[in-house]
């Protein structure tokens, strides 16, 4: 399960955008790929597109065992891809295809409903990036 643990009191909580279950101080979402695309794009971490992600994470993807792997290994991977992003030349031009060609579609896909075709797209967008930039021997 995505796990963390509450900066403020140290209590483990499920990864969530809401606030410490135990003592109420805010808490990181967490949306590295999903927050960097959509400020690259000049919008706020409380945007729409960045609340519709969250709620799909936090009511879809987290209670099922394989749908927690693929938050646990985004988790795991998300920071570095987005480092790896940002020190790059072409940043702007990757953000802009990141949204285009993966983050319009799968939150299209949230705002409608289909929270299959949502977990598609994301994951595959998610395995092209850990290819590009993750793979060994590259």
């Amino acid at each position: 399960m995505a796990r963390a643990t509450c900066s403020n009191c140290g209590y483990p909580y499920a990864v969530s955008c809401q606030g410490c279950p135990n003592c109420g101080a805010s808490l990181s979402c967490g949306c590295f790929v999903t927050s960097a695309v959509v400020s690259h794009l000049g919008r706020t971490d409380d945007c729409e597109e960045l609340q519709a992600f969250r709620a799909f994470r936090d009511s879809y993807m987290i209670g099922a065992p394989d749908r927690e792997a693929d938050v646990d290994l985004y988790y795991h991977v998300a920071p570095a891809i987005v480092a790896l992003i940002d020190a790059s030349s072409a940043r702007d031009a990757l953000y802009a295809s990141l949204w285009d060609e993966h983050l319009a579609p799968s939150y299209d896909a949230i705002r409608s409903g289909n929270y299959p075709e949502a977990r598609t797209l994301y994951t595959r967008m998610m395995q092209q990036l850990i290819s590009r930039y993750l793979s060994r021997g590259e």
